[in-house]
């Protein structure tokens, strides 16, 4: 008989004698026949339905398991040879033909691919990866709940389109003259407050705020409503940092006024907290007067970390006469020490 489904299976074609061949005929030719379906994938194995390379492809209709053969260690692997890579591609490049040229990759999932072992992705300089997806997680530890850290290195370039956000300040670390330096890039918010007019006799006056210019700290206009720097109710948002503060107005002093003095000053208390203090000669007509920067400190272990627990004022405190001033300026910078 003939193999007329060209597989490498060959039907039996000779016999002892004609009685054989007449006995047997029949049975050879149904036999034959399966074995020709079977590689020829005509017949379904269960849920595996062949098929014919290369019209039709092979599918499983469950699910499949691969375990080590019990005598062979390092068994159980799939290999996948198939498929095709496609041409180099670099960043540059219009990334959907990149996504069409994936459709030839060697493995296709449809809904996602968890694997619980380690993963070493290698292909050759000429070709790129591409994630594209609503977000990307990176967390340490098999249960993915952050056992151990999720450390990324990269040994390239890093070129970010959109914001970047820490929730610790970046540690840089280059070297200058052979010796290693390690920089700390501190993360900084600014608040720029003009406080109003006035002319003020000998003695002090709170001053309030006219507006907020600018700031970029979260819950801006609660810390700083009605006039008052309200840590007291907001020291989340300033422990563990550095507040540089600066204060510039521009006045005029009368013949008599000669000392200006500009202050946080507690509300409902009594602590101050000098800004700086100005000696103008009088006569002089207006002038802008710059006071500060001071400095304040918020950590656990500073001597400044009881100011956090306070509302203030800004405070002017006025000896020897009458100063007539412009709209002034409160500037106050934040910088994050974690």
């Amino acid at each position: 008989m003939s193999n007329t489904n060209k597989t490498n299976f060959t039907c039996r074609d000779k016999y002892f004698n004609y009685g054989s061949y007449l006995r047997s005929r029949g049975y050879d030719k149904e036999f034959c026949n399966l074995v020709n379906d079977i590689q020829s994938g005509n017949i379904p194995i269960g849920p595996i339905i062949p098929g014919d390379c290369p019209s039709t492809t092979t599918t499983i209709n469950n699910n499949v398991t691969i375990n080590q053969c019990p005598t062979l260690a390092n068994s159980g692997i799939l290999n996948i040879t198939g498929g095709d890579i496609g041409l180099s591609t670099t960043t540059t490049d219009n990334l959907s033909n990149l996504l069409i040229n994936s459709n030839n990759f060697s493995l296709q999932s449809n809904k996602g691919i968890k694997n619980l072992g380690p993963i070493i992705q290698v292909t050759d300089c000429s070709h790129i990866n591409y994630f594209g997806a609503g977000g990307h997680v990176f967390a340490g530890g098999t249960s993915g709940t952050g056992d151990c850290s999720a450390n990324v290195v990269i040994k390239g370039d890093l070129n970010v389109s959109g914001d970047v956000s820490f929730t610790k300040n970046p540690i840089i670390t280059n070297t200058v003259d052979t010796i290693p330096r390690t920089l700390s890039t501190f993360g900084e918010t600014m608040t720029v407050i003009e406080t109003i007019s006035g002319t003020y006799n000998e003695g002090q006056h709170d001053i309030s705020f006219n507006n907020i210019i600018y700031s970029n700290v979260d819950n801006y206009t609660n810390i700083f409503a009605n006039s008052i720097i309200d840590f007291s109710n907001n020291q989340s948002y300033f422990k563990n940092s550095i507040l540089e503060v600066y204060y510039s107005v521009p006045a005029n002093f009368s013949n008599q006024a000669d000392v200006f003095n500009v202050s946080f000053k507690e509300v409902g208390g009594s602590l101050e907290l000098i800004l700086d203090t100005r000696s103008i000669g009088n006569g002089l007509g207006e002038r802008t007067i710059v006071f500060g920067p001071q400095s304040f400190v918020f950590t656990p272990s500073s001597p400044d970390i009881s100011y956090i627990g306070k509302k203030w004022n800004i405070n002017y405190d006025i000896s020897g006469g009458v100063i007539t001033t412009n709209n002034g300026r409160l500037t106050i910078k934040q910088k994050s020490l974690i």
